[in-house]
């Protein structure tokens, strides 16, 4: 029964979040930051959407270096207008986005820095891995040998 309930759940989500496509990008505030890899944002009639980047993967709170992967996305995003380019949406039904902030990928950023691990992302296959620092661990779909050190 939780299953069936979990899968009613999503097929919701998946009717109710809007299906962006990187044709169309949106520009959104950025309301509130979950963790390293996901927001919160405001749209132009004020109705929030829960975005996770798309092409990483950050440690979640509680977890080694959460706490630090959340606040440094807080410190570049919270309160920014951000330019989501919708790539559909992951399992839980968030957004699955590329996000740019002034100009600047959000995701390839935190990874040059290094406060990031990567993952193969859900909607194409790994090329690369990157390890800026020892406890980061990036696999980017594309653009991976910009971050290679």
């Amino acid at each position: 029964m939780p299953r069936m309930r979990s899968l009613v759940t999503a097929a919701v989500l998946l009717a109710v979040v809007p299906q962006l496509h990187a044709a169309d990008p949106v520009e959104w505030r950025v309301v509130n930051v979950a963790d390293g890899d996901t927001i919160t944002c405001l749209d132009e009639g004020n109705k929030q959407h829960r975005i996770r980047i798309d092409g990483i993967d950050a440690p979640e709170r509680g977890q080694p270096f959460g706490t630090v992967a959340r606040d440094r996305m807080a410190a570049l995003a919270k309160g920014k207008t951000a330019t989501i380019h919708g790539h559909g949406n992951d399992r839980y039904g968030l957004l699955l986005a590329t996000v740019e902030i002034e100009g600047d990928d959000l995701g390839r950023r935190l990874v040059a820095e290094g406060s990031r691990e990567g993952r193969a992302s859900l909607t194409s296959t790994a090329v690369a891995k990157v390890s800026p620092v020892p406890h980061a661990k990036m696999f980017m779909k594309s653009h991976a040998s910009e971050f290679v050190t």
